[in-house]
């Protein structure tokens, strides 16, 4: 495949929020925390389809009700980097449309967005102020008639795309995801974004306490994929709620995923079937495991929760 087509194809297959599992189907309890369009399914699925192509979505039991897809709503993409004049811009986001035609490009101290029609092959600046981030869930909307303006062409330079906004050059590239043992400064460095969501949370105190005096030796290893926008959700929460707890009996070692991680050996051989995954063991013995987002309860309360099943 060309430069251009290993680009435009990521970009195309980011058409439907991805879920997270290497099954074809989520598990019915995963399905029903997907209540609405920008909280997916807590687990995500290797893409099992040709580049280019949308990822159907999860088939549903009878009594499993999917809601309608908001068209206004763009969800979140964490695998491409951006360069604006010539420097990284490490808290750049991208966002697609529900239907995968568009893909929005926000800088937050410019003053204009760029949304990128991808069957046009053009590029729409967009006022800034019309745009809104929703951090609850990760989501943005374009407001108004803010995609009413002159497109312009942009240009494809090998992996790259290549546009102008006003007088700033903007160049987006792919990022690849990070893959096996990863250290949490590797991980930051990879990802910012981790690091802005480690410091907006603020974990349980109580369940901090707990964790911060458990004694018995435990170790806790976190597959996760830097692609995945469950993982990007949950893992910084709990990287928050390790530091704090500050416990060296219980040690954490993190291990990044690619996509079709349902066909990657580490992940396989540990029966890893969504990710995020947090798998516990003593005495090098796996004990117990989370498998996605814990249902009803932060991650810290997963934690303790386990822990405490397992012996003070």
């Amino acid at each position: 495949m060309s430069g251009r087509g290993v680009l435009i194809a990521l970009l195309l297959c980011a058409a439907a929020v991805p879920s997270c599992s290497s099954s074809s189907e989520a598990p019915a309890a995963q399905r029903a925390n997907n209540t609405a369009p920008a909280a997916p399914p807590p687990s995500v699925q290797p893409p099992t389809t040709a580049p280019g192509t949308t990822v159907p979505p999860p088939a549903t039991t009878p009594s499993t009700v999917e809601p309608a897809v908001d068209p206004n709503l763009w969800y979140p993409r964490y695998d491409f980097a951006l360069e604006v004049d010539g420097k990284p811009v490490d808290d750049a986001r991208f966002f697609v449309e529900p239907e995968g035609k568009k893909v929005l490009v926000h800088v937050p101290q410019l003053p204009k967005a760029g949304v990128l029609s991808l069957p046009a092959k053009q590029v729409t600046a967009v006022d800034a102020k019309q745009v809104t981030l929703n951090p609850a869930n990760d989501t943005a909307r374009i407001e108004g008639n803010a995609l009413a303006g002159a497109p312009s062409d942009y240009t494809v330079e090998g992996p790259q795309v290549v546009f102008y906004l006003g007088s700033n050059r903007f160049k987006i590239t792919p990022k690849q995801p990070l893959e096996g043992p990863a250290s949490l400064e590797t991980i930051l460095n990879h990802s910012p974004l981790y690091r802005r969501g480690i410091q907006e949370y603020v974990p349980s105190a109580a369940d901090v306490a707990y964790l911060h005096s458990y004694q018995q030796p435990t170790e806790i290893v976190v597959f996760f994929g830097t692609w995945c926008p469950h993982c990007k959700v949950l893992v910084p929460k709990f990287m928050k709620t390790i530091q704090e707890a500050n416990n060296s009996r219980i040690q954490v070692s993190y291990v990044g995923v690619p996509r079709n991680f349902g066909q990657y050996d580490p992940a396989r051989q540990r029966n890893i079937t969504g990710v995020p995954s947090f798998i516990f063991y003593r005495g090098g013995r796996e004990f117990s495991r989370i498998p996605g987002e814990p249902a009803d309860m932060s991650i810290e309360a997963a934690v303790v929760q386990i822990l405490k099943a397992s012996g003070a």
